[in-house]
C-alpha cells in the first residue's frame, strides 16, 4: 500500500496537502487499508480508493469493512496509536466511530455487519448507553437472528450493570 503521502492527484497536489492535519491511526496490510482522521473527518484508504466520512455524517457504510479486521488486533492497534498521540481513551469513538458504524449496521438491517459491530463492542468492552437503547428497539425485529439477539441481550445486560 502506498499510503496517503504518496497518492498524487492529477493536478499535482497530494491528498495529504488537501486533508488538513491528517493523522494515521492504523494500516492493515492484509486488507490493504489505511485508516486515519483529519480535520475534515475519518479517512479510509484502500489501494487507490479514498473515502472521507465527514464529521457531521450519519452514514458510516464505507467504514464498516474495517470491522472485518480481527477485533483484538483492531482494538489493540487503535489503543496503541491513541497512547502514542496521548489521546485520552474517552475519545475512542471520535478516533474510531464505532457507535455510528453500529447504528448504521443496525439501520441497514444487516445481520453480517450488525454481528461484526456488536462483536467488536463486546470484545473491546465498549459500553455505550445510546447503543443499549438502539438494541432494545431493534431486538424484536424479524431480521434479527438468534445469535445476534443473544449478543444484543448480553450488551444490554453489561451496559445496565456497568460491567
Amino acid at each position: 500500500m502506498e499510503g496517503l503521502q504518496n497518492i498524487i492527484e492529477s493536478n499535482g497536489v497530494t491528498l495529504s496537502q488537501k486533508l488538513k492535519n491528517y493523522l494515521r491511526i492504523f494500516t492493515y496490510p492484509p486488507k490493504g487499508y489505511e485508516f486515519g482522521i483529519s480535520q475534515d473527518g475519518w479517512v479510509l484508504i484502500e489501494e487507490s480508493d479514498i473515502l472521507i466520512v465527514f464529521w457531521d455524517s450519519n452514514n458510516f457504510i464505507g467504514l464498516l469493512k474495517t470491522l472485518e479486521i480481527p477485533h483484538f488486533t483492531l482494538k489493540s492497534i487503535i489503543d496503541n496509536k491513541m497512547q502514542e498521540y496521548k489521546i485520552n481513551e474517552s475519545y475512542f469513538d471520535q478516533v474510531f466511530p464505532i457507535k455510528g458504524m453500529t447504528i448504521t449496521a443496525f439501520n441497514m438491517e444487516s445481520d453480517y455487519w450488525s454481528n461484526l459491530s456488536i462483536e467488536f463492542l463486546l470484545t473491546a468492552n465498549i459500553l455505550v448507553e445510546d447503543l443499549k437503547i438502539v438494541f432494545k428497539s431493534k431486538i424484536s425485529e424479524k431480521w434479527v437472528g438468534q445469535k445476534l439477539k443473544h449478543k444484543m441481550k448480553k450488551y444490554i445486560y453489561l451496559t445496565s450493570n456497568g460491567a
